[in-house]
């Protein structure tokens, strides 16, 4: 794999994720929904009809649009509660542009989207780890680089040091 780099594509963050994407009918009762995202240790659903992205349901959509609404989650559809019309993000999207919308939109969950055809989900988790190891990647880089430096600048210095050892001891003997 190659190294881990803010500039790299999202798709490439959504790659390194284990299991498999999750998705659900809008016509799924949230209980269900909300029974799968524990199961798959997930915090949202991409909510889908005919192949097509139509929403998301996430774990704030269950707490205030169900929970605190009041409403019966085996009665409820995720087509009432869900978030509709997510804003897709496209596969080449570089992290760092991600991360800023992520930010900047307060969304936790981005779904990929290429050719009107989901194709993975990243979280704002997902981003926050890309960017620790990319950071611990450059940091890295940059100790190697200055470690080399450092051993080229002992060498000109010991042979300054020598040059000028050279020219006292020429000095002093004449």
């Amino acid at each position: 794999m190659a190294e881990k780099s803010t500039q790299s594509p999202i798709s490439a963050v959504a790659q390194t994720k284990t299991g498999t994407l999750q998705a659900a009918n809008p016509a799924d009762l949230v209980s269900a929904g909300v029974k799968r995202m524990h199961e798959e240790k997930i915090g949202a659903l991409a909510v889908v009809e005919n192949g097509r992205l139509v929403g998301m349901f996430t774990e704030r959509d269950a707490l205030y649009r169900v929970i605190n609404a009041r409403r019966d989650p085996n009665l409820t559809t995720l087509s009432e509660v869900m978030t509709p019309d997510p804003e897709p993000v496209s596969p080449d999207l570089k992290v760092i542009d991600a991360m800023r919308l992520v930010t900047e939109q307060h969304f936790r969950h981005l779904p990929l989207v290429d050719k009107d055809k989901l194709v993975g989900m990243v979280s704002s988790g997902d981003l926050t780890r890309w960017f620790d190891e990319a950071r611990d990647a450059e940091i890295a880089k940059l100790d190697r680089s200055l470690s080399g430096l450092a051993s080229k600048n002992k060498a000109l210095i010991a042979l300054v040091l020598g040059f000028a050892i050279l020219i006292v001891v020429g000095i002093l003997t004449s």
